[in-house]
């Protein structure tokens, strides 16, 4: 995790070999991270796989690099706990609709194909854009979850060199005010 935060290019082919010889959502997310283009491949290739939450994670790991805007809405439904059995005539469980990235590796493939030739492979890419520090300031005042954040923070000190009293389980207020 910390080499991908911290991470050049130099590192992206060993770090591609950690993951892809035990793919789990947490790397993988930490290897979009990274946002070096030599690792698309590697990703687009875990897509094919079975498991849902690293199928998810490549996908996510994608967009956050390059903000391809590839996404679908899902019903899902809300976790809450369920007797094992229920009276007659009770209400299913309530939905809502989620956006989420799409998994698809022949959507995905498109999308490089036709896109990819416009990231220079030296460059780290986030959100379709070569990386810059400051892209972290709009990430940690945006909506993104607590993971995400506590990310954004770290890589933010090791990009920069600053400190800060930010923690992400703070008051939105004071984080604002942190980050200001």
């Amino acid at each position: 995790r910390l080499l991908c935060l911290a991470g050049c290019a130099d590192s992206v082919e060993e770090l591609v070999a950690v993951v892809s010889a035990e793919p789990n959502p947490a790397a993988i997310a930490s290897l979009g991270r990274l946002g070096h283009w030599a690792s698309v491949e590697a990703l687009l290739g875990l897509l094919h796989g079975d498991d849902d939450d690293v199928k998810q994670a490549c996908a996510d790991a994608l967009e956050f690099m390059t903000g391809a805007g590839l996404f679908t809405e899902v019903e899902v439904p809300w976790e809450i706990e369920i007797p094992n059995e229920l009276p007659e005539g009770t209400p299913p469980v309530p939905t809502r609709t989620e956006r989420r990235t799409i998994t698809d590796p022949s959507t995905w493939r498109q999308w490089i194909d036709a896109n990819g030739g416009s990231f220079d492979v030296e460059k780290k890419w986030r959100g379709g854009r070569p990386f810059v520090p400051h892209m972290l300031i709009d990430e940690l005042l945006g909506p993104a979850g607590r993971r995400q954040r506590a990310d954004a923070i770290l890589e933010l000190q090791l990009a920069t060199g600053l400190r800060s009293p930010f923690r992400v389980n703070d008051w939105v207020v004071r984080q604002r005010q942190h980050l200001a």
